[in-house]
C-alpha cells in the first residue's frame, strides 16, 4: 500500500495476489459500478488481473482511509508510445522538454515519444462511494503514483484517452492536460490528451 491522499489511499491490485488471492481480488471488484462509463466496469471486472498479470497495464484499487474496504475508484496505467504534433505543443519550454525524450520527424512535423498513459480512470458508483471522493482527487492519485514512477524510471510525458465530450474536455484541460489534435486513440470517438509531468 503506498499513501496518496490523505482520506484516500491506492493499493497495487499484485499485493492482492501475493496476500489475499485473486479470488478476494475478484469478489472485491464484483461491487464495483460505473453506470456513467460501462467500458470502465468492464474492463476492472474483466481484464485488469489479466492485463497486470501480463505486464500491459497495472491496476490500482482506490480505497478509503476512513472507512476501511470501501472500493472509491480505480486507475490503470502503463507505458505506451505517443505522437505530438508541432501544432500542439503550448509553449517554447514544452517543446524543450518534449525534444529531450522525443524523436522529431520533420515530414509528419510530429515528435514520437514514450509516456505513462492513464489507461483506465474511473470511480465506484456503488453505494454512493462516487460522491466521497471527487475526479480531481482520483486523477491527481493517479498522477502521483506516475511520479513516484517518474522518480525510478524517467520520463516527462503523461497521457490519457477520453471520450468526446465538452466536460470531459474541461475537466483534463482544467487539470494541466492539453489536447492532441491528431489523434492517436485507435477509437475515433476519443480524444488524446498529455501533459508534461
Amino acid at each position: 500500500m503506498m499513501k496518496l491522499e490523505d482520506s484516500h489511499y491506492g493499493v497495487n491490485i499484485r499485493r492482492y495476489f501475493e496476500s489475499d488471492g485473486e479470488e478476494v481480488l475478484r469478489n472485491f471488484i464484483e461491487s464495483f459500478s460505473c453506470p456513467k462509463n460501462p467500458d470502465i466496469e468492464h474492463f476492472l471486472k474483466h481484464n485488469a488481473i489479466e492485463f497486470t498479470k501480463k505486464q500491459q497495464s497495472v491496476t490500482y484499487l482506490v480505497l478509503s482511509k476512513e472507512t476501511p474496504g470501501l472500493l472509491m475508484g480505480y486507475f490503470a496505467l502503463t507505458v505506451k508510445p505517443l505522437k505530438i504534433g508541432v501544432k500542439d505543443i503550448p509553449s517554447n519550454t514544452w517543446r524543450r522538454k518534449i525534444e529531450r525524450v522525443a524523436r522529431f520527424n520533420e515530414e509528419t512535423q510530429t515528435y514520437s515519444a514514450a509516456g505513462y498513459l492513464i489507461a483506465q480512470l474511473g470511480k465506484n458508483f456503488t453505494g454512493g462511494a462516487n460522491e466521497r471522493i471527487t475526479g480531481k482527487e482520483l486523477l491527481n492519485i493517479a498522477l502521483d503514483t506516475v511520479y513516484d514512477i517518474q522518480d525510478m524510471a524517467g520520463g516527462m510525458i503523461a497521457f490519457l484517452d477520453a471520450e468526446n465530450n465538452n466536460s470531459l474536455t474541461e475537466f483534463y484541460t482544467h487539470n494541466g492536460f492539453h489536447l492532441i489534435s491528431d489523434i492517436n486513440s485507435p477509437r475515433e470517438e476519443m480524444l488524446q490528451f498529455y501533459r508534461m509531468i
